[in-house]
Parts: structure tokens; sequence; C-alpha cells
């Protein structure tokens, strides 16, 4: 189990105040997993949220070129990934996670966390507005990068 102090200093968890920490700080888990180790997999179910404490995880797709993975994007300490398990059922990993050093997680089962949240609405109304901040960022960020590599008036296909 982890500590609410623990979760207090996390960003992502900064704004609760101590009792909505202690909802979700008796639902989450400590793990830790060596360099290498692939956490969560490209297409998989994706049913747990991650927030990495400590190390590196390089967030990789397949490709349909030589290289069969290319990083797409990082998880640095603070960071949620894994989040397409708070979509429901129908949630896949977009991308695998691989730990590129030794690295400690805060793990939470996402049907536990929205039980937890549909028992507390107004906890539950914050942890999904900061989700979708989180993921309107990601999705700003995406853009713009898609954008950079195109050319002024050019259609592409495929």
């Amino acid at each position: 189990m982890i500590s609410p102090s623990e979760l207090a200093r996390l960003p992502f968890f900064r704004d609760l105040d101590d009792e909505e920490r202690e909802l979700l700080a008796g639902i989450a888990r400590r793990e830790s997993a060596a360099a290498g180790q692939r956490i969560f997999e490209e297409d998989e179910p994706s049913h747990t949220l991650y927030i990495v404490v400590s190390g590196l995880v390089s967030l990789r797709q397949k490709t349909r070129h030589e290289a069969p993975e290319v990083a797409m994007s990082a998880g640095h300490p603070g960071d949620l990934i894994g989040v397409s398990a708070m979509l429901g059922e129908a949630g896949v990993h977009p991308m695998s996670g691989v730990c590129l050093e030794p690295t400690e997680l805060i793990e939470i089962d996402a049907p536990v966390l929205m039980a937890a949240l549909d028992s507390n609405p107004a906890v539950g109304y914050r942890i999904l507005r900061r989700l979708n901040h989180i993921e309107a960022e990601r999705l700003a960020a995406a853009w713009s990068q898609i954008r950079s590599q195109g050319r002024a008036g050019e259609i592409t296909h495929g």
C-alpha cells in the first residue's frame, strides 16, 4: 500500500485533500521494474493506470517499416502512463511501455479506481478532469509534431 503522504508528493494528486488521498492510497500499490522490463504491451487490454515514481519508461509503437518498434515518448518521474485504462472496458494500450532503467511505479487498477470515484463524485470529477487535461496536452503536442512533419498544402494518404 502507498501512504497518502507519498501520493501528495506526486503532481497528479497534489490538489486532493488528505481524505481523498487516503481513499486513493488504499487502492494503489508500489511496483519495481528492471531495466528492459516490458510493463504493458501495445494492443493488449489496458486495466492498470501507472504513475512513474522514479526511472524512465519508453513508450513505443510497432511500425510497418524495418524497425520493429519506434519510441514515441517517455514516461518520466511524476508522469501518468497507461491512461487508456481509464477509457473503460474497450481500453487497449496504444503503445508498449518498456523500462529503460530500474523504475519504481505506482499501479492503480482502473476498474477499482472507477468504483472508488463513483462512490465519491467530487474526487471523481477532479481526477477525471485532471486526466482530461493531461490527455488534451498530449493530443496538442502530437498534433504539433504531425504539423511540423508535413509541408503546407500537401495531403498524404496511408
